[in-house]
This record gives C-alpha cells, sequence and structure tokens, in this order.
C-alpha cells in the first residue's frame, strides 16, 4: 500500500499538459511518434542520431492558452539543423485559425534564434488534437476570400502535420508504435470520450505491453497514466480499474486507483440518493472487496459511510453471488438505507 499524500487532485487539463510533456520530452517515445506520423519520404531524410530536446520555452502567455509545446533539434538531409516542434492542442480553447497561432510560434522560435545570434530555423509543427469534436483542416490562403495569384504571394504560405488521436488506427497502435509508454497515453487520449470502445479493447490491448522488468521510473510514469486515464475518461473509472486489475497491468491500475480515491476524486457523501444511485454504490463497494481494497477507501469510492459500507462487505461474505439487487432490497428491509 502506497503512502496517502492527501493532495488535491488537479484539474483536468492541467494533468492532460503534464501527461503530454511528461511522455514527449523522452526522445524515444517522441522519436516513435514522429516514425508513425510524419509522412514517410520526411521521416527517411530525419538524423535521429542529432535528435535532442530544446528545453527553450516559446510558448508565450498569449499561446499558452491555445498549446503546450515539446521541440527537439534534428539534423534533416544531412546538413540542416531544423526543429521539431511537438504542439498538443488544449480542447477548451480550439482555435478556428490554428495558422495564426502557429505562425506567432514560429515567429517567437525565429526571435530566439536572432537574439542567439544564430539564423532563423525550420520549424516543422506537429498539432496534436484530441477533442470531441471533428477538426477541419484548412491551408492558410484557404482563411481569405476572393484570392487570386496577385494577392497569394501577399500570404505567407507554411503548414503543420495535423494528428488526430481518434484517426490513428487500433492496429497501426499495437503492431506499428514500439514505446510501450506512448501506447498508452495514445489509447488514453484516442478513447477519452468512447468509454464503451475503451471498454471493448483494453484487456487485448494490455496484453500486448511489455510490462515486465519495468523499472521505478516507468512504473511511476505507467501509474501516473492511469491516474491521468481515470480522471479524464468518461465512463465509470471503478469499472475500468476493476478489468485492468485482472491484466498484467493489475498492481499498476490498482495502485493509481487508490491513489485517486485517497485524494478525494469521490467528493463527500451524498444525500437523499436514489435507488439507482444506491446501486452503483453498492455495484462499488463489490468492485472494492474483489480488488481486497480498504474499507476506508471503499467507502470513499461509493459514498457510502464506512458503517454502511461494512454491512455490505458482510452481506457478500455470507451470501457468495449475491447481487447488488439483492443487496439493496435487505438493506431496504433493515431500513439501512
Amino acid at each position: 500500500m502506497h503512502t496517502p499524500t492527501n493532495k488535491p487532485l488537479e484539474h483536468p487539463e492541467n494533468i492532460q499538459d503534464k501527461a503530454f510533456k511528461e511522455v514527449f520530452s523522452h526522445a524515444e517515445q517522441a522519436k516513435d511518434f514522429i516514425v508513425n506520423t510524419f509522412p514517410p519520404d520526411l521521416v527517411k531524410k530525419l538524423d535521429f542520431n542529432e535528435f535532442k530536446l530544446d528545453t527553450t520555452a516559446y510558448v508565450d502567455e498569449h499561446l499558452g492558452a491555445f498549446f503546450s509545446d515539446i521541440v527537439y533539434n534534428c539534423l534533416y538531409n544531412g546538413a540542416t539543423q531544423i526543429k521539431i516542434s511537438l504542439l498538443f492542442e488544449h480542447k477548451s480553447n480550439r482555435s478556428s485559425f490554428p495558422h495564426i497561432q502557429l505562425l506567432r510560434y514560429i515567429l517567437c522560435i525565429w526571435e530566439t534564434n536572432l537574439k542567439a545570434g544564430e539564423k532563423p530555423m525550420i520549424v516543422i509543427p506537429i498539432l496534436f488534437y484530441h477533442g470531441k469534436k471533428g477538426w477541419l483542416y484548412r491551408k492558410f490562403d484557404k482563411y481569405f476570400k476572393g484570392i487570386d495569384k496577385d494577392l497569394l504571394k501577399y500570404i505567407p504560405l507554411f503548414d503543420y502535420i495535423f494528428v488526430n488521436a481518434k484517426n490513428i488506427p487500433y492496429e497501426n497502435l499495437v503492431k506499428e508504435f514500439r514505446q510501450d509508454l506512448l501506447k498508452i497515453y495514445i489509447y488514453i487520449v484516442k478513447y477519452m470520450y468512447d468509454h464503451k470502445e475503451f471498454d471493448a479493447r483494453i484487456t487485448d490491448f494490455i496484453e500486448q505491453l511489455n510490462l515486465e522488468n519495468l523499472d521505478e521510473n516507468a512504473t511511476k510514469l505507467l501509474t501516473a497514466s492511469f491516474i491521468y486515464l481515470m480522471r479524464v475518461i468518461e465512463g465509470d473509472p471503478m469499472k475500468i480499474i476493476e478489468k485492468m486489475s485482472k491484466s498484467k497491468a493489475g498492481k499498476i491500475a490498482k495502485t493509481a486507483g487508490e491513489i485517486l480515491i485517497e485524494r478525494g476524486m469521490e467528493k463527500g457523501i451524498e444525500k437523499g440518493m436514489e435507488k439507482g444511485e444506491y446501486l452503483h454504490a453498492i455495484d462499488n463497494v463489490m468492485v472494492g472487496c474483489e480488488m481486497n481494497m480498504e474499507k476506508e477507501i471503499i467507502s470513499k469510492m461509493s459514498k457510502l459511510n464506512l458503517g454502511l459500507v461494512e454491512k455490505i462487505i458482510q452481506l457478500i461474505k455470507d451470501n457468495p453471488g449475491i447481487s447488488k439487487y439483492d443487496i439493496y432490497d435487505l438493506l431496504k428491509e433493515e431500513k439501512s438505507i
């Protein structure tokens, strides 16, 4: 059992931002992503022996409302130094004109180049999108009406690589991507708003990961990823924990679930619960029992007081195979609820 931290949970968008930076600040994860999302002809010209993280802050206060960045320096075609910017789009501030924010971002990099006495470097922006809504990709000149060849030369023409997490095929994710942490991260954001698909594929997905012999840092990183998952995915987090607990990721999922509960994911005990809410709470107690969680944690998870949780646990022990409906009826009869 880990030591409780009693820290409050962060806003989901902050968690998403941290998860993105944690994953893509590791060069091997970033390389794997680039290899699987860049045009093949472009990948062939990148020298990954000269692929290094750039820790300079290029996102200013204005741009920070739209995306976060991780930047790498890379050698292109054996001679040209370029920057590859991985940009995580903040879905709460989705831009209708991304080229404008990207142009400002590239100008920030060029200004930094000039201040350092360097020549402006080519920047390849990758915009990584994970929102619910669709994304209409357009060339910059399509923002303007009435453009002909005489006006076209006055518009800065540049492009970006757009990656929508939802459009990454599942088969490609499990077979083509190599880094397990990256696979988990993409799986999370891909199915963040589709808990049915998430649930349908999770067992197969986990079984295809190589989770044996993880070092301490990798384990911490994976645990943090599961915490992120259960904070942002639509659906019942404890159902997800239950399913994962039976897989190779069981220990990590259970630890993540306990951390979430201890930090107050479930806030307080609701009064005046309806039958459906009680059934859901009883279901969570049954899940907690199956996972051998402590009673105090189950109480927080289910939003039921400790005394009621203890009664439910006793009913489960005394009546193997009892359903949540029978438990509800018994509690009703003895006026415990």
